[in-house]
């Protein structure tokens, strides 16, 4: 049956949903670097920093395919926490779930400055002993 969801993958929904609000929580990183002088190596953290913040602008407005490719893009120059977790949520708007999920399980593992609680909201909720209708 299609658009059905079985018990592991409502479990997998519920980690990503309180995954992404446990990132909500999270405050913001500076991704970006200062600027290189002229002649300098590249620097990809900048160049990261762009895009994840083209990533952000256009998932603001809707456009999940170009914040995909975006973060997508910051993803391949630097592997960081927060790219991971709004990489997972543009793919999640998109219908790609395996990769959703390992990046938020990269998020999860990667992870700095979240806090206990914020971490306790991204791991699946066992069902009360307690049936709901007692």
């Amino acid at each position: 049956m299609t658009g059905v969801l079985t018990t592991s993958g409502r479990r997998a929904a519920g980690v990503v949903l309180g995954a992404f609000l446990c990132a909500a929580t999270v405050e913001a990183v500076a991704l970006a670097q200062p600027r290189d002088a002229p002649g300098a190596p590249r620097d990809d953290s900048a160049r990261a920093a762009r895009s994840y913040r083209a990533g952000v602008d256009a998932a603001r407005e809707g456009r999940w395919q170009e914040a995909y490719a975006a973060y997508l893009e910051a993803w391949g120059l630097k592997q960081h926490f927060q790219i991971a977790a709004n990489l997972a949520r543009a793919e999640l708007k998109l219908g790609k779930h395996r990769d959703a999920a390992e990046h938020i399980s990269f998020f999860l593992r990667e992870a700095e400055g979240v806090s206990g609680l914020g971490r306790c909201s991204t791991r699946p909720r066992r069902a009360s002993p307690r049936s709901r209708w007692s």
